[in-house]
């Protein structure tokens, strides 16, 4: 909402002067447009389909009627939606906002690209400034993209293997969704004068707003009429750039960089210097304007735009013969293409936050969405918010497009039961035992079996649980007097693990990065944040399907544990079973949503203090045949049985 004043002037074409930000008269017109942002607005004054109750405040409740001047009957405490003149009306000097009207609609004729600020919500606006702030960055950032928007495609596409399926210069008609098994979607529409179609299980349209609005483009089924309601409230004018080519510093020797002129038919101008293919210096002016200023700009023509942007430097900086130094100029009118009919949208008087939620959300059961500027519920409809709901639009669509597996959630052992087993003694004798149980009696032996079909799992489960109890009770014990394998002997075991966990991820056809590599891409280093290497990274994220419980869950990451997820060891960070938790939060927070994957299951206590995001996989579709040739190395009786 602010005027900017750094490296830019401000111009009274009929006051013949020039000012910047110091002026008395900005200063008042920032501070009024700053408390925008700290109004409390009445963001529910309309529902969508109907009339609705102006919602917030307490007592009886009047219905809100929407009108130029806003809502009537809006909670007290809470301000109805103004149109910004309106706003600005009420927060200015009769002076200062007839001075400052000029300005205002030309510095707003590229931020909010209405026709006039009458149009303009002031409720939705107060979004603008913390955004622009919130993400320039750097003094001076302005997101602009280096290479062009075009670059911005190419980075999307990169990767992608869609390539080849990208088509441009079509006339959209009719889109589609059929009933068919795949769920296809059909686009038709015109090529060259040619009939065209593309069918396929995702497709992206590209289109305008105003587009949208002018029906040109046929629904089958039609849009929902909650979205295409919302459309009212948002409004997509006119927008026109021009770019001249001077062989002269339009601003002489001034070093301004921008150029907002109050009164007068061009609003804003850049001015950057290049160098020609010759390496001699050259100055581009550049000229963006929407709404009413675009409109003009059209009817007048290229020619006669340069000559009045020419003729309104000359006039500001004292320059002579700034025409005869124009070495080219190009001008694109888009409100003259149908297919695209203007440059951003803007919130309309009386748009509310649901408005734009409803059209981000999925119709059709999830098959149709969209999003744009219009549909950014957080920021001002500028290529800020439309980055942004291009981010959040591609990562649902490539989520939609990843492979999906069929791999179920392990089967949870229920805490009671493991807590039953322990309290039983039926794993352990005495508190302080060490020791394999293929060292115990065949009575001891017997036990286990019985805890196994108490839990309802297989011997290995228990064994490993037992193992998880003595490490706990005889803490301050070396590994040697704990006698549970050396080492070595127990890194073995975990490497063969991972090891048929990798085969079985190679049989479903899933590349990874495992953790030598990802130690290789990040190498630790001395006094840097490192984020961890989980056993199985994956550039590509998949989903998981689980058959049963009919859910689905993104991985982008495994972690793989050669023991059971128990419930009934304590969550201290000093045990493996205990450091577990803390360390799938911070994978989930580094890599995004994953899983993990136990040897020999998990316990519900265990499974629970999973963070969200972060699932348990079923172990049994694991085949562990190296794993069991390992163990019978170390830890098998005289009958080649594993009792670990």
């Amino acid at each position: 909402m602010k005027v900017n004043g750094k490296g830019g002037v401000y111009v009274w074409r009929d006051q013949g002067v020039m000012i910047d930000c110091r002026d008395e008269v900005l200063r008042e017109f920032n501070e009024g447009c700053e408390g925008i942002g700290e109004v409390e607005w009445d963001d529910n004054v309309e529902k969508i389909g109907g009339e609705r109750k102006a919602g917030g405040g307490r007592g009886k409740r009047r219905k809100g009627v929407v009108g130029e001047t806003g809502v009537k009957g809006a909670p007290k405490g809470r301000k109805p939606d103004y149109s910004l003149d309106s706003y600005l009306r009420s927060k200015l000097s009769p002076e200062t906002y007839n001075r400052t009207k000029g300005l205002a609609l030309a510095s707003y004729a590229n931020t909010f690209c209405s026709p006039s600020m009458s149009d303009i919500s002031a409720r939705r606006t107060k979004e603008y400034e913390h955004h622009w702030e919130a993400n320039d960055g750097e003094d001076g950032g302005d997101w602009t993209v280096i290479g062009g928007m075009g670059d911005v495609v190419n980075e999307v596409l990169k990767d992608s293997g869609v390539e080849e399926n990208v088509v441009t210069g079509w006339e959209v008609r009719e889109v589609e969704w059929l009933d068919d098994e795949g769920g296809s979607v059909v686009v038709r529409g015109r090529k060259e004068g040619e009939e065209v179609e593309v069918r396929g299980r995702r497709v992206v349209v590209t289109v305008s707003l105003n587009v949208l609005k002018s029906g040109l483009i046929k629904f089958k089924p039609p849009l929902p009429s909650s979205v295409t309601q919302s459309f009212n409230f948002m409004g997509m004018s006119n927008a026109c750039k021009l770019q001249i080519v001077t062989l002269l510093n339009p601003t002489g020797d001034s070093k301004i960089g921008n150029v907002i002129a109050a009164d007068g038919g061009i609003p804003e101008i850049w001015v950057n210097e290049e160098k020609g293919k010759g390496g001699e210096k050259l100055w581009v002016t550049t000229v963006f304007a929407t709404g009413n200023f675009a409109d003009d700009m059209g009817e007048k023509g290229e020619e006669e735009t340069v000559r009045d942007t020419m003729g309104m430097m000359e006039e500001v900086f004292g320059i002579e013969g700034l025409m005869e130094n124009v070495v080219e100029s190009n001008m694109y009118v888009w409100g003259e293409n149908k297919f695209v009919g203007g440059g951003y949208s803007y919130p309309r008087v009386g748009c509310s936050r649901e408005h734009q939620e409803v059209m981000r959300r999925r119709f059709f059961g999830g098959r149709g969405w969209m999003g744009g500027e219009h549909t950014n519920v957080g920021a001002g409809m500028t290529v800020h918010s439309a980055m942004e709901e291009g981010r959040r639009m591609g990562s649902e669509v490539m989520v939609d497009c990843r492979t999906v597996v069929k791999w179920g959630r392990s089967r949870e052992v229920k805490e009671r039961v493991e807590k039953d087993v322990i309290k039983n003694r039926l794993l352990i004798e005495r508190w302080r035992e060490v020791g394999m149980v293929r060292a115990l009696p065949k009575w001891r032996r017997a036990n286990i079996f019985k805890a196994a079909e108490k839990m309802g799992v297989n011997r290995a489960a228990v064994l490993s649980l037992r193992r998880h109890h003595i490490k706990q009770n005889n803490m301050g014990l070396s590994e040697d007097l704990l006698q549970l394998g050396t080492n070595d002997e127990k890194l073995s075991a975990a490497n063969a693990f991972e090891r048929c966990v990798g085969r079985y991820l190679d049989l479903l056809g899933l590349e990874y990065v495992d953790e030598e590599e990802q130690r290789l891409r990040n190498p630790p280093r001395i006094g840097m944040y490192h984020p961890g290497t989980p056993d199985f990274r994956f550039d590509e994220p998949f989903m998981i399907d689980d058959c049963e419980g009919g859910g689905q869950w993104e991985i982008n990451w495994i972690g793989v544990k050669h023991f059971y997820g128990a419930s009934t060891i304590r969550w201290d960070n000093k045990s493996a079973c205990g450091r577990i938790p803390k360390k799938a939060a911070s994978y989930r927070k580094n890599f995004g949503p994953g899983a993990y994957l136990f040897a020999y299951g998990v316990g519900e206590g265990m499974s629970k203090r999973m963070p969200e995001g972060v699932c348990v996989l079923d172990e049994s579709v694991i085949d562990l045949s190296e794993l069991r040739d390992v163990l019978r190395t170390w830890c098998a009786d005289e009958n080649e049985e594993i009792w670990p």
